[in-house]
């Protein structure tokens, strides 16, 4: 009827509580790959992970599970790429962010210093040592001789093969890149020496 009055209800929830900050799963760092997976977790009341660079591209974010999230991040940047990651929840609360930083290294160390070898030589086998870079690791003929450490200076003893035994020497970095190589030739003389007797030719 004419004066009637309907009155309606609305109830507003305020939430100032930030979510807790995500975390970031272990990055490959350094590398001399351009792009990398980054994955973490987050808290279920998380409705966005949030990711930022001034270096690289950040791809969508997407959530395997509920509490999970993972991202490709691309076009690396020589040098460090610092990532910022952050959550927020429904009511646009932010947590606070947490960072990572990938290196992306593709400069290959310089090739190693082999000293002298004794060639041709009668030992079956020889002690290389020579020097390197620091933080990279010593390859023979592609396998690896010297783990990866922080010394200039390398030793590793090979076994050698009769005759000519060419070997071709290399260091690799952290992040993968290899120098170019150092080739050495030693020859291993293990043949005994051949006597030969000859007869006096008869005197005519």
């Amino acid at each position: 009827a004419f004066g009637n009055k309907a009155t309606s209800q609305v109830t507003f929830t305020y939430d100032a509580t930030a979510p807790p900050a995500p975390t970031v799963n272990a990055v490959s760092s350094p590398t001399n790959q351009s792009s990398q997976m980054l994955t973490g977790t987050k808290s279920t009341d998380t409705a966005a992970i949030i990711i930022t660079s001034s270096t690289a591209t950040i791809g969508a974010v997407t959530y395997p599970t509920s509490t999970t999230w993972s991202v490709a991040v691309t076009n690396l940047k020589a040098g460090d790429n610092a990532i910022t990651v952050t959550a927020k929840d429904t009511a646009g609360n932010a947590s606070g962010s947490i960072s990572a930083t990938i290196v992306y290294d593709v400069t290959p160390p310089s090739a190693p210093v082999v000293n002298t070898v004794a060639s041709p030589t009668k030992d079956t086998t020889i002690t290389l040592i020579g020097t390197k870079e620091a933080n990279s690791s010593i390859l023979i003929n592609g396998t690896t001789k010297v783990a990866l450490d922080g010394l200039t200076t390398w030793q590793s003893v090979y076994n050698l093969q009769s005759g000519s035994n060419t070997l071709n020497i290399a260091s690799k970095d952290t992040a993968g890149n290899q120098s170019s190589a150092t080739t050495i030739t030693v020859i291993l003389d293990d043949k005994p020496p051949v006597i030969e007797s000859s007869s006096p030719a008869n005197n005519i």
